[in-house]
């Protein structure tokens, strides 16, 4: 379910044409995500994706 959530955002996201992808790490070796973008009727979204732990947060894992 949480993956179909996803695909949906991005797809609309996709759409737009223009979006940013917004990752903030903490202390806690986390991740943050967010996806903003515009829609056609240039009405703004911010999406929350998600939290991630990724391994470590050097710049070649979060690179990915």
């Amino acid at each position: 379910m949480v993956n179909a959530i996803v695909k949906s955002i991005a797809d609309r996201a996709t759409e737009a044409k223009h979006y940013a992808v917004i990752v903030d790490a903490s202390r806690k070796e986390q991740l943050a995500m967010c996806l903003c973008y515009v829609d056609v009727d240039f009405f703004p979204h911010e999406d929350f994706i998600g939290l991630y732990e990724p391994p470590d947060t050097t710049g070649p894992t979060t690179a990915l």
